[in-house]
């Protein structure tokens, strides 16, 4: 974005060249610069009005959650390819780390589900100090499984870089290692830990927008980051594993330790009267998004969904299974002013197809977006479905064409998402998506491209992904790079092969695909990887928490003694075995002592491989690995070698195939949105996968109730090979106004599958002119009289003008409003049409206007008669 207007007056500077005048400040998404020339014109650029202002330290990079850090200049790809960089340390660490390193003021920030923070010195690792805050929550008091053994700091700080305090939560018991839980807000200094006046703080209350609902810290789970806006901390707040009763919750902390507000996003549902507890947990893995001062956006998961009939107004409403913007009022408390709501949202609280998994991103305006549409929100869950959403007017619930979804665009699916997008702007703008499918290894690294459709609107085009699977809890993107320079930029993952997280790896791949597959550009070991946890950067280093205790920092320069690439070992059938060769190289003189395998379904023959050996500088040393799969699904190990310099470890993956045909079915559940009565049936696809290795007979079909149809079926009782796939179409084709919901099964040898089906179907397009004859009257010759008209679209389907002839006859009239052909009406708008009547003689004068339209009911004329008269 570049806005320029007049100087007049010399600016402060500090640095001059040649005649420009450089200030540099920080703004929303990083720094910009203010150019002021002696021509007497600002050009600001680079930053975004969108974003919201705040001068802190967070997890996503920026308070719009792009995951892009654009000051990396020492993380190029030739830089982190080249074997300087690596491994700088391990500090170990008491608990889990699920909160993102955070670096401040010199001093890496760690938070633990252990309820242990450290401050470490982030080249060496080395503690400058550690607090304990209390006993961890005990998940087994609420029976939840999901986060385990203990439970304590999981979101991610918050610090505020003009005090270098960090704020963040913690879970506790209110007396002793048992009973009533407590939440507790805390602020530390990053520099000592010291806890600052006034705090913790804890949790407590009801809410501001119900007062009949209190917040209840035991069944409640802190996820999301944090965010600090105008001198106060909200976190938001969801359930454990659904262990109802629970809401979700947005709750500000002041900086100077006062709870200022507490808001559910399930007002009206009491739980006196409903003891299970409305849901709509605020639970996705990234952070609170903010876009404009005193503005919070956020997603929610399955709960009492919003109303249909409620529009687009956000008041009162129940908003779960829906992404929601609060605004701060003069009074410190919350409101719900906008929301978006997919229009089947009951269906996917059915099948447990949360929009609240995934966390929502803006696309930085100053290079995504259009004039019509300039902020775009993304947000995906776990049906797949990519939403591009106008951030000022994010939708409501099934207020598009025949009650569908009113967004820009809806793209997909590309399989589920427990994470959030992340953004790269170079090159014309990319985004990357690790998709999952829930406990399996089915997901990948996918990439998209931003562009325009036919229409103009934003979209997104996918255009690669990485050659090999991801495993559920691989970890939301990061980008870095040098601004926007061409060939600066890395896209950061950390991989784990299922949600164990044993194995886990960080890799790093080139921004953009070629021949739509990923280049992976660096890969190493870092041990028990956490759940969509996104590594940390700051000044040309990553930092990386483990579930097992430590933190991992990465940067350049290091002397690595061997370097090699990762092995993938590909699909092997429990049973059989498959080997494929390791290769290290040596960059100076190394002994290599003896090997150790974390997965004992990963072997290395000892007559392969006799130690001790000794390398030099340059030598390279290849070694066959086995793979002799015992499970089905996505496998990691490393094989760690004792070398006079250390323990080097290097990856190994592989998928065990199963000896038993199994059939798998994506996507499931289809969503078709709108259409109308009688038009172009909407049609979707779903591929049948056998992922064994046998073949499978399919054996039958239960068949979707109309208007949904099925057709490529193969035929009842044939066969599908190992690792075959086939496709088949479902069209929606509805022929009375309504919503449908139904089912497609298919039953086989390898398992029977289920796919949910929803589309709505409503009125078609119905073009209605308010007059057909316009009888302007007398005009003196050399004046103009203007008159108008209206077009309306009734129906309940989007209205097309297809033809649109103006008047052109050089009689005296001519179009004031420009309707181009193209020029569509949504349903219940009208458009007011000018024409004015400037006659060049005396007498009576006659021309036309024509339309046509996909309403189907033919060419609609409106004729205008006017007549010049003497001045």
């Amino acid at each position: 974005m570049n806005l320029q207007r007049p100087c007049t007056t010399c600016i402060p500077t500090s640095s001059s060249t040649k005649g420009f005048s450089l200030q540099k400040w920080r703004f929303g998404l990083g720094v910009f610069t203010l150019v002021a020339c002696m021509g007497g014109m600002l050009a600001w650029s680079g930053f975004s009005l969108r974003s919201a202002q705040a001068d802190t330290i967070a997890a996503g990079s920026d308070n719009l959650q792009t995951g892009w850090y654009a000051n990396q200049s020492g993380l190029t790809p030739d830089q982190v390819g080249g074997g300087t960089f690596g491994k700088l340390f391990s500090a170990n660490v008491v608990g889990q780390v699920y909160a993102q390193p955070l670096v401040s003021q010199g001093t890496l920030l760690v938070a633990t589900e252990m309820n242990n923070i450290y401050g470490l010195d982030p080249g060496t690792g080395s503690q400058k100090w550690t607090r304990n805050l209390g006993t961890p929550f005990n998940p087994a008091d609420v029976t939840c499984s999901d986060l385990i053994p203990r439970v304590g700091i999981t979101a991610t700080p918050v610090v505020d870089s003009k005090t270098n305090v960090a704020y963040f939560t913690s879970k506790s018991y209110l007396n002793g290692t048992s009973g009533p839980a407590v939440w507790y807000m805390h602020a530390v200094s990053v520099a000592n830990g010291a806890e600052q006046k006034g705090f913790p703080v804890q949790i407590q209350g009801v809410a501001g927008n119900d007062p009949t609902i209190k917040f209840d810290p035991t069944k409640q789970l802190q996820r999301p980051g944090l965010l600090l806006m105008n001198g106060v901390v909200y976190a938001a707040f969801g359930g454990h594993c659904d262990r109802k009763p629970y809401e979700g919750w947005i709750i500000g902390v002041s900086t100077a330790g006062k709870v200022k507000t507490l808001w559910t996003n399930e007002p009206g549902q009491p739980l006196a009267n409903n003891p299970l507890g409305p849901g709509g947990g605020i639970w996705m893995p990234s952070s609170l998004l903010s876009d404009a001062d005193g503005d919070i956006v956020f997603s929610s998961g399955n709960g009492k969904v919003p109303d249909v009939t409620a529009g687009s107004n956000a008041a009162h409403q129940t908003l779960a299974q829906s992404i929601v913007r609060l605004h701060v009022q003069a009074d410190g408390s919350l409101k719900a002013t906008d929301f978006f709501a997919p229009y089947d949202a009951d269906l996917l609280n059915k099948n447990d197809s949360d929009v609240g998994s995934g966390g929502v991103v803006e696309l930085p305006s100053q290079y995504f977006g259009t004039k019509k549409y300039p902020h775009v929100i993304l947000q995906v869950g776990k049906q797949g479905y990519i939403y591009l959403l106008n951030a000022d007017n994010l939708g409501g619930r099934g207020q598009g064409p025949n009650n569908s979804d009113a967004v820009i665009n809806r793209v997909g699916p590309f399989g589920g998402v427990w994470g959030k997008p992340s953004v790269w702007p170079g090159n014309g703008g990319y985004v990357y998506i690790t998709t999952a499918q829930g406990g399996g290894g089915s997901g990948k690294l996918k990439v998209f491209h931003s562009s325009v459709d036919g229409d103009g609107k934003p979209t997104l085009s996918y255009v690669g992904a990485t050659s090999d699977t991801f495993g559920f809890g691989s970890s939301i993107p990061v980008i870095t790079s040098s601004g926007v320079s061409s060939g600066s930029a890395l896209v950061w993952v950390i991989w784990s092969p299922d949600g164990s997280g044993v194995g886990g790896q960080l890799r790093a791949y080139d921004p953009i695909p070629v021949n739509g597959v990923l280049h992976l550009r660096y890969s190493v070991p870092v041990g028990t990887a956490t759940k969509y946890s996104p590594p940390g950067v700051d000044a040309n280093h990553l930092y990386v928490g483990t579930r097992d205790g430590h933190v991992l920092g990465f940067g350049s320069p290091v002397n690595t003694p061997l370097s090699g690439e990762a092995l993938n070992l590909g699909q092997v059938v429990i049973g059989k075995k498959h080997t494929e060769t390791l290769t290290i190289k040596a960059s100076t003189h190394i002994i290599l002592t003896g090997k150790m395998i974390s997965n004992p379904d990963f072997s290395i023959k000892k007559s392969k491989v006799k130690f001790p050996i000794t390398l030099n500088a340059g030598d390279k040393l290849s070694m066959p690995v086995t793979f002799a799969p015992t499970s089905v699904g996505l496998e990691a190990a490393n094989v760690t070698f004792t070398t006079s310099r250390g323990e080097i470890p290097f990856s190994l993956s592989g998928t065990g195939e199963s000896k038993k045909g199994t059939l798998t079915v994506s996507p499931s559940p289809i969503s078709f949105g709108g259409t109308s009565v009688g038009g172009t049936p909407l049609t979707s696809t779903t591929t049948l996968t056998n992922s064994g290795a046998t073949p499978i007979k399919l054996e039958g079909y239960d068949l979707p109730n109309a208007p949904f149809h099925v057709s490529g079926l193969p035929a009842s009782h044939s066969t599908l090979a190992p690792l075959a796939s086939v496709t088949v179409t479902i069209t929606f084709s509805p022929q009375k106004i309504g919503s449908y919901t139904s089912v497609f099964r298919i039953y086989t040898t390898g398992g029977v599958a289920t796919v949910p089906l929803s589309g709505n179907a409503g009125s078609p397009a119905n073009l209605v002119i308010d007059a057909t004859t316009i009888h302007v009257g007398n005009v003196p010759v050399g004046k103009t009289v203007v008159v108008s008209f209206t077009l309306q679209n009734t129906g309940g389907s989007p209205l097309e003008i297809t033809i649109s002839k103006s008047p052109s006859s050089d009689v005296g009239f001519s179009a004031v409003t420009d309707l181009p052909e193209g020029t569509v009406i949504a349903p219940g708008q009208t458009l007011t049409v000018k024409v004015d009547f400037s006659p060049t003689m005396k007498g009576t004068a006659k021309d036309t206007w024509s339309f046509n339209s996909n309403d189907n009911t033919g060419e609609k004329v409106v004729t205008f008669v006017g007549n010049g008269v003497a001045a």
